[in-house]
């Protein structure tokens, strides 16, 4: 296959008769024009044009074939400009955990969709952490602190981590010391240190007896049936913790603005998704996120 500039070039220069009108067009020189022209003709090895005038013409033989690369760059770009409009109002693809979704999205969506009927969404509800940059999503809702390196983030809702029990383990749990504690039975989430970490960081040794390992979308329903103690976030139990169904234990010393933040790749953005974040940016002002006091 001879090099794409070389052919882009040939092309240009047969469809406009010229070498100069065909530079302007590729945005190069004149001389390279006629070199990539000289480069195509070397390695077909056989000439494609002569002077006409003051320009250059396609000899006959070559004809067909400069017809032939017009058509397939015509294709090309039609191609591409298919690739663009389908990527410009593709469907919003959305990666947030199935809590935030349930809780706080879903509710509030219904106010976009009103105003903007045309946008779709593809909602992955997962809590697994979702590189944007490999553009499979235009928006995650992530959990921590922030900011994240090559990402824009804007803090949606504060929501700090708690070690909390169910109502009903409340004379099991003892003084409630961390020695107590660890020998209560534990729910953590699957594949993460939860349990170990709070072992580390109270200095504690011995590893609790009963330990179930649970999907976090499952958790919290094993903390309040009594399967055990666990971390949660204050954003999904400030009823449980109202109402005394769960009780708190202790509170991680996590820092001010930990919770969930809107991120998303810095601009340019489809029109699609500039309208998406406009409405979250609007929806985040009405309703500011309480930052939590210094210690």
């Amino acid at each position: 296959m001879p090099p794409i500039a070389a052919l882009r070039a040939f092309e240009a220069a047969a469809r406009t008769g010229s070498l100069t009108r065909a530079a302007a067009e590729l945005n190069v020189t004149h001389s390279a024009i006629a070199q990539q022209v000289r480069k195509l003709e070397a390695w077909l090895e056989t000439p494609l044009m002569q002077r006409k005038g003051r320009g250059v013409e396609v000899i006959p033989t070559a004809n067909q074939f400069a017809k032939d690369l017009s058509a397939g760059f015509d294709q090309i770009k039609a191609a591409v400009r298919r690739q663009e409009a389908n990527r410009l109002t593709a469907p919003l693809r959305l990666a947030t955990t199935p809590a935030f979704a349930e809780t706080w999205l879903l509710p509030r969506l219904h106010s976009f969709c009103a105003t903007h009927p045309d946008i779709g969404f593809a909602i992955e509800p997962s809590v697994e952490l979702v590189d944007l940059t490999q553009g499979v999503f235009d928006v995650s809702f992530r959990y921590g602190e922030g900011p994240w390196d090559g990402l824009e983030s804007t803090f949606v809702v504060a929501s700090h981590m708690v070690l909390v029990a169910a109502k009903s383990m409340e004379n099991a749990l003892g003084d409630r010391s961390p020695a107590a504690l660890a020998r209560a039975p534990w729910v953590q989430e699957t594949n993460s240190s939860e349990v170990s970490d709070w072992l580390d960081a109270h200095g504690i040794e011995d590893f609790p007896r009963q330990v179930t390992d649970i999907p976090a979308q499952y958790s919290l329903s094993a903390i309040l049936s009594g399967r055990g103690i666990g971390w949660a976030t204050t954003m999904w139990i400030e009823e449980e913790l109202a109402s005394g169904d769960l009780i708190l234990l202790e509170e991680a010393e996590d820092g001010p603005t930990t919770g969930y933040h809107l991120c998303h790749l810095p601009a340019p953005h489809r029109p699609y998704l500039k309208a998406f974040l406009d409405w979250a940016q609007e929806q985040i002002r009405l309703d500011p996120p309480r930052v939590k006091d210094a210690p």
